[in-house]
Parts: C-alpha cells; sequence; structure tokens
C-alpha cells in the first residue's frame, strides 16, 4: 500500500526575456518526483533533459519513476537504466 504518494513529472516555466522578434522566449524543466496527496512534493530525482516544446514536436514526456513499495522506487537514468532507491516517507 502506498499511503497516498505518487509519482510525475513536474514543470517549471520561467520567462527568459524577448527576442529580436518580440516573442516571449521562455526557459522549460522537467523533474520526476515523488508528492503525497496533499500535492505537497516529498522528493526530487532526475531532471529531464531534451524536452522540445513547440507545437509541431510536443510530446508528454514519460515519468521516469516509479512507486514500488513504502520507501522504495524505481528511477530511470538516461545512462544507467533503471535504479532502485530507498527513500524516507513521512506520515
Amino acid at each position: 500500500m502506498n499511503k497516498g504518494y505518487a509519482t510525475g513529472v513536474l514543470f517549471d516555466k520561467t520567462l527568459k526575456g524577448k527576442n529580436e522578434f518580440n516573442l516571449n522566449i521562455h526557459e522549460f524543466k522537467f523533474f520526476d518526483v515523488l508528492f503525497d496527496t496533499s500535492g505537497k512534493i516529498e522528493e526530487y530525482f532526475e531532471k529531464r533533459q531534451n524536452i522540445q516544446m513547440t507545437k509541431r514536436r510536443y510530446q508528454i514526456p514519460s515519468i521516469g519513476v516509479k512507486h514500488l513499495a513504502d520507501g522504495l522506487v524505481a528511477v530511470y537514468l538516461k545512462e544507467q537504466g533503471w535504479e532502485i532507491l530507498k527513500i524516507t516517507q513521512d506520515n
């Protein structure tokens, strides 16, 4: 039983400025996270790289963390594959 925890992808969009055509330029960051039922992020895992954010190329990123059991998650690392981590969850 996972006691109300889930994994997901956190999305952060930051305005960096404007280009020569006066269009907004944003920086996009994605992180795999563990969160509780209130939405509080309990743990950050891998920062996601190379996710395209243009309308023609946008794809929802896959989740790179899987909740296996209480205190146990699997994290996908690009160069190493899946790694199992023990974490502490406060209840």
